[in-house]
């Protein structure tokens, strides 16, 4: 119903970051790096959860969460030369996030669902998530060795520990052949896993999704093989791989409990799928002021009615004398989940120009033509709808620093 919700739908974020970071080489064959940072967000959005005289609801229902984050992160790394040919690195970082502040704003009680004559904030047990921590940390190792002048080979292994659900050990393999017809292929291999976050593991008074605190990490295996070819003004590259994912977290069947007054599906474990498909794209410039960069990806997964099988986009850049023009825009095909929706072509433009004093006033219009479209969601079963045309203006100011002898 948030589409229905003009003049009820807001949204305000902030986020704070701090970061220092400090490298040195200590002989020829050593480079040591160590860092921080802390980061802090916040954020509150307002929409409307259901209308005036639907459902049994005398009043609109509008509301929405409320939420504060926190970060802060430590890491630390060597690189040796083992030879000129070989670098060994290994490092490590530690990091503490969490949930400083959580709340639901509402209209009405998520308990008893009474309305309250407008916006309250309910936190402790009436808000939509917990106050968690998570503490993680890493170890990693990785070896570069150049093999003669055209062969290189890079492999790698991490290990993550996180407080609240334990470790995952992934490796990673490249290796980089380059001809001598300006062209070179590339083998790669990795593993890597997404731990699920606070809001799938404890979310709670939500309409939209229910947390399970017994979520285990998604996994995913992938290799590729690509072959990238360079003539005079053209690049082009074609990319053949295969995703072998586990432990895919999705929504599942309505969870009754106290918590979940609303309904809400709760967050599970799916079993595992297997896509392959082939990428292509390409750079051309045909002069310094002008170029056109394309890509077009084919998908294979007999499984999932949300993929996209064919999709592919499309760019067309000037610049001269300050000012820079661009066109884009994307194709998608097809989706089963979408039966009344054909084929989409979305086109976007951007006008900018630079002023001598390094001043840029830009516009961008998205959607050009206006279209109405969708796009496929494995949390609404008809599909996202997308914004209709829309403009943006800005002003970005620059400073020139020169150095002086």
């Amino acid at each position: 119903f948030g589409a229905l919700g003009n003049h009820s739908n807001s949204e305000h974020l902030e986020k704070n970051t701090l970061s220092l970071d400090y490298d040195w080489i200590s002989t020829d064959k050593t480079k040591f790096v160590i860092g921080g940072g802390l980061s802090h967000d916040h954020w509150k959005a307002i929409t409307m959860i259901n209308p005036k005289d639907v459902n049994g609801f005398e009043e609109a229902f509008i509301g929405g969460p409320m939420l504060g984050s926190y970060r802060g992160d430590l890491h630390a790394d060597m690189t040796y030369a083992l030879a000129a040919s070989n670098h060994f690195t290994v490092g490590v970082s530690y990091a503490n996030t969490g949930i400083s502040h959580v709340a639901n704003v509402m209209s009405h009680d998520p308990l008893t669902l009474d309305y309250k004559g407008g916006l309250v904030e309910f936190a402790e047990n009436e808000s939509f998530n917990v106050r968690a921590t998570r503490n993680i940390l890493g170890i990693y190792l990785q070896n570069q060795q150049q093999i003669g002048e055209d062969l290189s080979v890079t492999a790698g292994l991490r290990m993550d520990h996180y407080s609240d659900f334990g470790g995952s050990l992934n490796p990673r393999l490249a290796i980089v052949y380059a001809t001598p017809f300006k062209s070179s292929f590339k083998v790669l291999y990795g593993s890597a896993f997404r731990a699920p976050n606070f809001l799938e593991l404890y979310d709670r008074y939500n309409p939209v999704d229910y947390g399970n605190a017994d979520l285990e990490p998604e996994l995913i295996s992938t290799c590729e093989f690509a072959y990238i070819q360079h003539f005079q003004k053209f690049q082009g590259t074609v990319t053949l791989f295969v995703n072998a994912t586990e432990n895919v977290i999705q929504l599942g069947e309505v969870v009754v409990a106290d918590d979940n007054p609303l309904g809400a599906r709760g967050f599970e474990n799916a079993a595992g799928f297997t896509a392959q498909g082939l990428e292509l794209d390409f750079k051309w410039v045909p002069s310094s002021k002008f170029y056109i960069n394309g890509t077009y990806t084919y998908l294979h997964d007999d499984n999932r009615a949300v993929i996209y099988n064919n999709s592919g986009s499309l760019m067309l850049n000037y610049t001269a004398n300050g000012f820079n023009f661009n066109v884009n825009g994307i194709f998608r095909n097809k989706v089963d989940q979408l039966p009344d929706q054909a084929a989409v072509v979305v086109l976007n433009s951007t006008l900018k120009y630079t002023s001598p004093s390094n001043i840029t006033w830009f516009g961008t219009v998205s959607n050009l033509l206006n279209l109405a479209y969708k796009t496929s969601s494995t949390l609404l079963p008809t599909g996202i709808p997308n914004r209709g045309r829309s403009f943006m203006f800005g002003l970005r100011l620059g400073l020139n620093i020169q150095e002086k002898n």
